[in-house]
C-alpha cells in the first residue's frame, strides 16, 4: 500500500485520514504526504527518546493523579466520572483506576448509558444521575470537553469538585 493523500481533521483534538492506493497505483501522491512526513521528522517522531520522554511524563501525571485520587477515597470522598470516550478505558487501564476508586460513569450518549466501561465494569449512566448521587468529585474523562462540560454542569460545583487529568492535573 501507498499513502496519497494526507487529510487533518479536529477529531480527537487532531487527527490524519490517510488516503491509499495500491503500491505504483494510478494516482499521483499529494505533497500534503511530504508536508507531514516533514512536520513529523521536525518533531523527532522518528526517534525513540520522544517517546520515552512522552512516556515519562505520562508517568509522572499517573502518580499525581493517583496521589490525588488515594487522597480522596482516604478521607472517604465519592468520585464519579464524566464521560466514556474510548481514550478514557486506555487512562483508566494505565492509571488503575476501576471500581475501587470511581462509583459510576455518566455520560450524555444515550447509546453508552446502561452500559460499562470495558474490562473495569463501571456503570454508564444519565448524566442526571450526579445531582442524585452528588459524588464529592467528577473526573472529566473526556478532557478534551472539560471546558463545555464544565459549563454546561456548573450547578455541579455546589455539589462538589471537577477533576481534569489532562493535559495538567487540576481540581476546580
Amino acid at each position: 500500500m501507498q499513502i496519497i493523500d494526507i487529510i487533518q481533521t479536529d477529531t480527537h483534538g487532531g487527527s490524519i485520514r490517510c488516503i491509499v492506493q495500491k503500491k505504483n497505483g494510478p494516482y499521483k501522491v499529494a505533497q500534503t504526504v511530504q508536508n507531514v512526513i516533514q512536520r513529523e521528522m521536525n518533531a523527532k517522531l522518528d526517534k525513540i527518546e520522544t517517546y520515552q520522554k512522552f512516556f515519562d511524563k505520562i508517568e509522572k501525571s499517573k502518580v499525581e493523579f493517583l496521589t490525588l485520587i488515594n487522597g480522596l477515597k482516604s478521607k472517604n470522598k465519592t468520585l464519579a466520572g464524566y464521560g466514556a470516550p474510548a481514550k478514557a478505558t486506555t487512562f483508566m487501564y494505565h492509571f488503575g483506576l476501576g471500581q475501587e476508586f470511581v462509583d459510576f460513569i455518566v455520560d450524555d450518549s444515550v447509546l453508552k448509558q446502561g452500559l460499562y466501561t470495558p474490562g473495569k465494569h463501571i456503570p454508564i449512566l444519565s448524566p442526571e444521575i450526579i445531582y442524585q448521587k452528588k459524588p464529592n468529585y467528577l473526573i472529566i474523562l473526556a478532557w478534551n470537553f472539560a471546558e463545555s462540560i464544565m459549563k454546561k454542569h456548573s450547578k455541579y460545583k455546589e455539589i462538589g469538585h471537577f477533576i481534569i487529568p489532562f493535559p495538567k492535573l487540576q481540581v476546580n
